[in-house]
């Protein structure tokens, strides 16, 4: 009778680890690709915000909802993010707004706006206050209507990482089977958006005898501006020369674990978008491919820009009453 209570016993503690260790698997994280989508930052007013103000109000707050949407920066990117909310568009003798500080330009926080992640798949979120103080109306005004503009001005980077087939002899006569291959020496690879509303579209691949050649198409998804790198902190309501637009920096391309040789502007330089589209090319030496057979590598580029966004409030500020 003992041994089968000990027989008992030790079967409910092995079932019991079992249970655990099955349980433990099921809790683990699994991959989320979050690099998708074409939007970074973007401006949102919460439910319920004021759009209607008096005559020698003072100190009005209005809620302003700052939402990154896209996947940079990472956690090890902080220090690397760059980016203000500003606002226009009033006549400033009757109207005053300002953010904390009494400045029309609030810097955001990068803690507080680190982009989407496998840990975070919504991204960071931030409230902000927008400080209004109304004036006396012009005589015989009963309401003035302003439309107060809204821009984000932003550093960003978006990363393309593409699976290429590499094959170091595409002409050989010598018959083996292939995990890949390029029909005539050449293969297009769509890309889709990359957790940026900059980013690559398309990329030929092409293998001459002694030289793979990369074309990479890039495009502007959003419905902002691309802009110099060294402006996002310059004030978007005074305007942008038009020399500082459309301007995208190759920072980074790489075929697995290794730089390409070089490229057409080369790593560092920009290229310029027309009509929201740009062009570059990369190429890699054939003699420098360590392995003789096909295979599959990803191919990863890493662009560098910055970027402004406006959105569009509408306010009504009526005439006091007195009594």
């Amino acid at each position: 009778m003992e041994q089968k209570r000990v027989f008992l016993g030790v079967l409910v503690i092995v079932s019991l680890l079992i249970i655990g260790c099955s349980g433990s698997k099921g809790n683990q994280p699994t991959a989320v690709e979050f690099r998708t989508g074409s939007s970074g930052l973007d401006v949102t007013f919460p439910s319920g915000t004021p759009q209607q103000i008096f005559e020698n109000d003072i100190d009005v707050r209005i809620p302003i909802q700052v939402e990154n949407k896209g996947a940079f920066p990472q956690f090890d990117e902080l220090s690397e993010f760059t980016g203000f909310l500003w606002v226009g568009g009033y006549d400033p003798n009757i109207l005053q707004a300002s953010f904390e500080q009494g400045d029309i330009r609030k810097q955001l926080d990068p803690e507080e706006l680190e982009g989407r992640s496998s840990f975070n798949q919504q991204g960071g979120v931030v409230l902000e206050s927008l400080i209004l103080s109304v004036g006396d109306l012009p005589l015989g005004t009963a309401v003035y209507e302003p439309t107060l503009i809204f821009y984000l001005t932003y550093l960003y980077k978006s990363i393309a990482s593409v699976p290429v087939c590499i094959d170091p002899e595409p002409r050989s006569i010598n018959v083996k089977d292939k995990v890949c291959s390029l029909t005539d020496f050449r293969k297009i690879y769509s890309v889709a958006p990359q957790g940026g509303p900059v980013g690559i579209t398309n990329v030929e691949e092409i293998i001459t005898s002694n030289q793979i050649i990369f074309k990479f198409d890039l495009q502007n998804f959003g419905t902002g501006q691309v802009i110099a790198r060294d402006l996002v902190s310059s004030n978007p309501n005074e305007g942008f020369d038009w020399r500082d637009l459309n301007r995208v920096q190759i920072e980074d391309v790489r075929l697995g674990d290794r730089s390409v040789d070089k490229c057409k502007p080369d790593l560092g330089e920009e290229v310029e978008l027309f009509q929201g589209i740009g062009h570059f090319q990369c190429t890699l030496s054939v003699a420098s491919i360590a392995s003789a057979q096909a295979y599959t590598t990803p191919l990863t580029v890493t662009l560098t820009y910055g970027y402004a966004q406006s959105q569009f409030r509408n306010i009504k500020i009526l005439e006091a009453i007195e009594i």
